[in-house]
């Protein structure tokens, strides 16, 4: 069902088949092992069920001022129990329990927990179940899979378990039913329940298959829930028939208030994921209203809400997805958690390591802010798991097994969990920011480009406005079209032009169907982005990078897209400028910015920058690198720079001769231009002082020129030859000579050489 409902906005009754997903078992060990198991190592240092957990980090080396910090929290844990912490008051939660599976896992782990304190192993089953485990769905079957799978589980060390059923407490959120509230009052008058405190429990429950865990009970009604239970048990066990059934009816809405309103000493979940564009309107609304920093996705309020039910030495361990590190609608949930918690371990894992199409993270973190806590970072790829997708070691030894004080986030700004940077490259983020030396500007979304876009060569060449200072020049002029920059595919220096965008009458139609469309936008500016920077020199990128960032130069005379957002050096320092941002530099900046495959507008403005020493620059090879960039995508009939074919321009007397000289000039221009980028790296990375940190090596595969290839030159050349025959093109005079239709201002005498 999950196929049917997934990708469109969702009805409460399918949120549970839209949301489930399966958490391997490693993964929910590390969650249990490191929060459960590191509760115990806390207050038993000298126990040794640490070298049995598999996936147990042992926590980094602390400071002695960590250290106290840690003790006096956990000393305060103990204190509720008397001189050591007591199994039986470990208590965990799992708020969206599905079947089980992590409840299972944490059972394995408290009865290491009671067999080492001592305990007789019958006792353990029941104890672990009635005292321990606490989990909560909005799905009944699942539920009920749950409690299966755990009394299966306490069956198997002991056999006379069912012989006296224990009380388990898992649930299944069930709705209330506040228009019934008048009858609940009169069949319970002679109770003394207040109708106010019956308001208080339908209200909260109205949409509670909706909500599920993440409704949260006011601390004043908290407190009156034992009252309220006690009062209800009564009226059940009354004579009055209807007391008894509203009694029935408003009991089981007392017991999910209760175990929604407790603390635990640890909440584990793979929470429902769950995007603003998928939740209905009830559910948006709650998300807005309730959870306001993480309202952006279910997981993100889940973790959110986890924390309200722990209690100050309790951990919230949640695998999810790894947006909320990165991502700026996340930024002040990320912030108030670096402000008030503590992360203390994480297994960040990359697409399809849990058999989904996104990168994820298992991070447990500590209800409690730990001033210069040292944390424990680990990276898993997908190449890193097994066959059964189990690491083949863990932690996993690579460049980002890490360990990192919580306070370092703070360095960036948006504070990104960039675990794997080192100090000299947060050392970085103390430079001025990219966006005071240029300006970073969004472009335009035509909001329907099937109408107002073209390939260029779509068009009659004539139609065409190139190289104006801005639109409504070109408009002056009798141009209605304009070459358009829409970022592309990865290249660097320059490249990637073959659109051009209708915008006649200075974008006066275009401005029109946003307006029609969009009729709350006050300013059409919302969309048609930046008009005032249309034409100018500047640099774009793509914003989908694949992992690689690559920055071209625009040319005066382009208006440009969302995908092709642009940047505008305010001293027009453009070789600078886009020396700096086509070396690893960028590359590491930006993968801790936003390592996600989409660089944003607001990622470029945070870049650290200084300029460089003028004598340096004048040195600088971005200049060379833009002209053979140019001089490569002009060799190509999707250039409207085109002239001449590069086999032609050889001018050898027979084709043999003429592609491998060809061949030859390519091989030296991409030899060339690795000297150039390797050249340009080094004068940054020495400027920046990151010469332990990064290579000035450039991959061939980065060097985005077009290699000499028999095959595809040959469809190239006839293509060309085509366009000879047709008049397109002619061997008298470089670029395109006619484009037109219908023969009009065909001058047959530019082809001599060949008629």
């Amino acid at each position: 069902k999950k196929d049917q409902v997934i990708g469109k906005v969702v009805k409460s009754e399918d949120i549970p088949a839209a949301t489930q997903l399966f958490t391997p078992n490693w993964i929910v060990k590390y969650l249990v092992q490191n929060s459960v198991g590191r509760l115990w190592m806390m207050t038993q240092p000298e126990s040794t069920l640490a070298s049995e957990w598999e996936y147990y980090i042992q926590p980094a080396e602390q400071t002695d001022e960590v250290n106290a910090q840690l003790k006096q929290l956990i000393d305060v844990r103990i204190s509720e129990d008397g001189d050591t912490l007591n199994p039986e008051s470990i208590m965990v939660l799992d708020p969206a329990c599905g079947s089980g599976h992590i409840l299972v896992e944490a059972y394995d782990c408290l009865k290491a927990i009671y067999l080492e304190r001592g305990y007789r192993s019958r006792d353990i089953p029941r104890l672990i179940l009635e005292k321990n485990l606490y989990g909560i769905d909005i799905d009944t079957r699942a539920a009920q899979l749950a409690s299966f799978a755990l009394l299966m589980k306490a069956r198997e060390d002991d056999r006379r378990l069912f012989s006296n059923p224990p009380k388990l407490n898992i649930i299944a959120l069930q709705d209330s039913q506040p228009d019934r509230l008048d009858a609940f009052s009169q069949d319970l008058a002679s109770t003394g329940i207040a109708q106010t405190d019956l308001k208080e429990l339908l209200d909260l429950f109205e949409h509670a298959s909706t909500f599920g865990s993440l409704i949260q009970v006011p601390a004043a009604f908290a407190k009156k829930l034992p009252d309220l239970e006690s009062k209800l048990n009564a009226a059940a066990e009354s004579g009055d028939i209807f007391a008894q059934q509203s009694a029935h009816d408003l009991l089981p809405l007392v017991q999910q208030a209760k175990l929604l309103a407790k603390q635990y000493d640890a909440v584990i979940a793979n929470p429902p994921y769950m995007g603003g564009k998928g939740m209905n309107t009830a559910l948006k609304d709650f998300a807005k209203k309730k959870f306001p920093d993480s309202k952006s996705d279910l997981f993100a309020m889940f973790i959110e809400r986890g924390f309200a039910w722990c209690k100050d030495s309790g951990f919230n361990s949640m695998v999810t997805m790894q947006s909320w590190m990165f991502l700026s609608s996340y930024e002040a949930m990320r912030e108030k958690l670096l402000q008030d918690r503590t992360l203390s371990c994480m297994v960040h894992m990359g697409n399809g390591v849990m058999g989904i199409a996104f990168g994820t993270a298992a991070t447990v973190m500590l209800n409690n802010h730990v001033r210069d806590y040292t944390g424990s970072f680990s990276y898993c790829d997908n190449n890193d798991i097994n066959e059964q997708g189990i690491p083949r070691q863990f932690p996993i030894l690579n460049n980002r097994l890490k360990t990192i004080k919580n306070d370092a986030f703070d360095k960036i700004e948006g504070k990104p969990i960039a675990y794997w940077a080192s100090e000299k490259t947060l050392d970085l983020f103390s430079l001025n920011q990219f966006e005071d030396y240029a300006s970073i500007r969004q472009g335009m979304a035509t909001t329907d480009n099937e109408r107002f876009l073209r390939k260029w060569y779509e068009l009659p060449i004539n139609f065409i406005g190139f190289g104006y200072d801005s639109p409504s020049e070109g408009n002056a002029n009798g141009y209605e079209w304009f070459p358009y920059n829409k970022g592309g595919e990865y290249r660097k220096w320059y490249g990637n032009f073959e659109y051009v965008v209708n915008y006649e009458n200075n974008g006066e139609v275009l401005i029109e169907l946003v307006k029609s469309k969009y009729p709350k936008i006050s300013d059409p500016e919302f969309v048609i982005k930046n008009r005032s920077y249309y034409c100018k020199e500047g640099i774009t990128w793509s914003d989908v990078t694949s992992g690689v960032t690559s920055f071209r130069f625009v040319p005066k005379g382009m208006i440009f897209d969302g995908r092709g957002s642009c940047i505008f050096p305010y001293k027009n320092e453009i070789n600078e400028v886009i020396g700096f941002l086509n070396t690893p530099i960028t590359l590491l900046v930006a993968s801790l910015l936003n390592p996600t495959s989409v660089l944003n507008p607001g990622d470029i403005k945070k870049l650290p920058y200084k300029e460089l020493n003028v004598d340096l620059v004048s040195n600088t090879a971005a200049e060379k690198l833009v002209k053979i960039a140019k001089l490569d995508w002009d060799s190509y009939e999707t250039s409207w720079d085109f002239t001449q074919n590069p086999i032609i321009r050889t001018q050898q007397p027979n084709l043999e001769l003429a592609f491998n000289t060809w061949q030859q000039q390519n091989a030296n221009a991409v030899a060339e231009m690795k000297r150039l980028e390797e050249e340009n790296n080094k004068l940054f990375i020495d400027a920046y002082g990151l010469q332990d940190e990064l290579t000035p090596d450039v991959p061939d595969e980065q060097i985005t020129l077009t290699r000499a290839d028999c095959e595809k030159d040959s469809q190239r050349l006839i293509s060309y030859a085509l366009g000879c025959m047709m008049g397109r093109y002619s061997l008298d005079e470089p670029g395109l000579i006619y484009a037109h239709a219908g023969n009009q201002d065909f001058d047959a005498s530019r082809y001599q050489k060949f008629p």
